[in-house]
């Protein structure tokens, strides 16, 4: 077999291996300033991946500033990947003496095979100086990320660079000594003290034999093309993605920024940086895919779950956890002693005046990264005196698993009402008996166990109880017995829906046809749809005299584009059924106009942000009014 083509630079090798860049004076010094500094911290989206055990890959890792610090920080299983072995060595001594376990490895990016994809891989300002920038891009993201995996790739920007550029080469016309661009470059840079380090930056940034130049819209179709889709950049400073062609028009202004920096003898590199995210795995989908099925939590392994033989999964009593969010920043779970997310415990006997009510759910009601405080049940109980909600609901369980928990832990509380938040994939969770998940002790993705009700001759036949304690092997798609839809047509969508333009291309079309992403709800008749209204008939039933209020959650396409209906029509007819009152929260969320996006974690993630939950709590808070079952406020 042929070697592989490599597009490494010699020019640039050599370049190097006089002065490897960002190298300082010393081991000490090295192991001294990564004591002292989280070099992640200056990346805010790797603040919500980064972990222990996180299997991190840095391209053209240099003298090993960053995999040193992310292993030293974060307890990361860092490899470092350069084609330079002076710098190599360089890493090797500072891990050594940091007692690390980074491995560093001399080799080619176009030629490296490792013997396994990496959950992250970085690659900070090296690829423009190969001789083919986009093929590299490619090869990082199509043969070093695994499925659901991130890439963070940092290049000089084709506006942004150029005016440093056109000052260093309009020096050199008229003149002037590399000794004297040397001293323009510390007056630029003047917060470099290190010497050694301020030499390797001047000839990096300065006297480079080879670079390329490049923005953001040029890279977008290449990870589009590569299976990768967008999630944050510096473009923006890693705010929400709102409008790709907003971005790309940003952009342009780099250069004018450029210039004004040096006016002020202040450095700007022209440097942009992208995260993105491979398609595939079990991690939460991106907010521009449609749905396709899982709301697993990607960035944390559900430490705070525990099997339970009915149910499934319980939270665990006592729990108390800091956890990281997607897109960085964090949240906080508490449970309490009897397994219930809340941060106080509740009385069997409700108390005198009060008005309680029990809420069922899924992710969606359960606050996924969402600190409790912030959470729609606890901001209802703020506002509205002798209210108390208990929120039951359990992040990634279907309708059937709902109706386990408000069987055997809901009833046992005295209450007035109850309130369902089906979310829309849950039609297709009830017909499964495993969903994809993290293993808590691995973080490996499995196929978790589940209960599933079958409807025999009308009646629900409760099946695979117990539940089984182990995983039950990696999941890999819809046909392992997962409720996860990984159809042709899906997976072109996803990938059309992360080209530019490509929400507006969406809004006309829908406007035209609303897209169905759920037709199990397009038949009354569907078996689908029929246990699914079996399933709150149900909890009707075990709920006795009082009312059941179901109002079905949805995702941000729902608010952003005009989509198909057919679920509303479904769970509006449940109302034929005494004492179930179906809400259509739908209205309410598109009420807040361009604000709409807002509601959700978008870009980072699906469910509802703080945002949202306060308009889910303005919803509630007035139909439940509407009904009878709280005071108006």
């Amino acid at each position: 077999m042929s070697e592989p083509i490599s597009f490494a630079n010699p020019s640039v090798l050599e370049f190097y291996r006089a002065l490897p860049f960002n190298i300082r004076d010393s081991v000490e010094g090295s192991v001294e300033v990564i004591h002292q500094t989280d070099h992640a911290a200056s990346y805010p989206p790797l603040r919500a991946l980064v972990r222990p055990g996180l299997r991190v890959l840095d391209v053209g890792c240099g003298t090993g500033w960053f995999s040193n610090s992310l292993a030293h920080h974060h307890g990361a299983l860092a490899t470092g990947l350069d084609f330079n072995p002076v710098a190599i060595d360089r890493a090797r001594a500072v891990a050594a003496a940091m007692n690390l376990p980074t491995e560093f490895i001399v080799g080619d990016l176009f030629r490296y095979e490792p013997a396994e994809p990496f959950d992250l891989v970085v690659s900070l300002g090296v690829l423009h100086h190969t001789n083919d920038c986009a093929a590299a891009v490619r090869r990082v993201c199509q043969r070093l990320v695994k499925p659901g995996g991130h890439a963070l790739i940092g290049l000089y920007h084709a506006y942004g660079r150029k005016p440093l550029l056109e000052h260093f080469q309009a020096m050199k016309a008229r003149g002037a000594t590399e000794f004297e661009m040397m001293e323009r470059y510390r007056q630029l840079h003047s917060q470099l003290k290190d010497e050694t380090m301020l030499a390797s930056w001047f000839r990096d940034q300065v006297m480079h034999p080879h670079e390329t130049q490049h923005t953001l819209e040029e890279m977008v179709p290449i990870l589009t093309q590569s299976g990768m889709a967008l999630v944050s950049t510096s473009i923006n400073r890693f705010r929400p993605i709102e409008s790709l062609a907003a971005l790309f028009e940003a952009e342009k202004g780099f250069y004018a920024v450029g210039a004004q920096r040096l006016k002020e003898n202040q450095y700007f590199t022209g440097f942009f940086v992208f995260l993105a995210r491979k398609s595939g795995g079990a991690s939460i989908e991106e907010s521009t895919a449609d749905p396709r099925g899982t709301d697993d939590p990607p960035l944390d392994r559900a430490a705070y779950l525990q099997h339970d033989p009915i149910v499934g999964y319980r939270y665990i009593p006592g729990t108390s956890l800091e956890l990281p969010r997607p897109g960085g920043g964090r949240y906080h779970i508490q449970v309490n002693s009897q397994g219930i997310r809340s941060d106080r415990e509740f009385s069997v006997e409700r108390p005198s005046g009060v008005r309680r009510l029990i809420v069922c759910g899924d992710s969606m009601a359960a606050g996924q990264f969402v600190s409790n405080t912030h959470r729609f049940s606890e901001l209802l109980e703020r506002r509205i005196p002798a209210l108390e909600v208990i929120n039951l609901a359990l992040e990634g369980s279907g309708t059937d698993q709902q109706l386990l928990l408000y069987e055997r832990v809901g009833l046992r509380y005295e209450h007035d009402a109850v309130v369902l938040l089906p979310f829309l994939q849950n039609i297709r969770r009830n017909m499964v008996e495993a969903r994809e998940g993290i293993d808590p002790r691995t973080g490996q993705h499995v196929l978790r166990a589940k209960p599933r009700f079958e409807l025999l001759a009308g009646q629900l036949v409760l099946r695979n109880v117990p539940v089984p304690e182990e995983v039950i092997g990696r999941a890999v798609s819809d046909r392992d017995g997962t409720d996860t839809r990984s159809s042709l047509l899906l997976r072109l969508k996803t990938r059309l829906s992360a080209l530019p333009g490509a929400a507006l291309v969406k809004k006309g079309l829908y406007a035209m046809v609303p897209w169905e992403p759920f037709p199990e709800y397009a038949r009354p008749t569907s078996p689908e749809w029929q246990l699914m209204s079996a399933l709150v008939r149900r909890i009707r039933e075990l709920a006795g005299d009082r009312p059941v209020v179901v109002a079905p959650t949805f995702y941000s396409s729902y608010v952003r584009f005009r989509m198909a209906r057919n679920y509303w029509k479904r769970y509006a007819e449940l109302a034929a059924t005494p004492g179930i009152h179906p809400v259509d929260l739908l209205p309410h969320f598109r009420r807040e106009g361009v604000d709409g996006p807002r509601c959700f974690q978008e870009p980072y993630d699906m469910h509802f942000s703080a945002y949202g939950n306060l308009v889910l709590a303005d919803a509630l808070e007035a139909e439940l009014g509407r009904l009878g079952l709280l005071p108006l406020s």
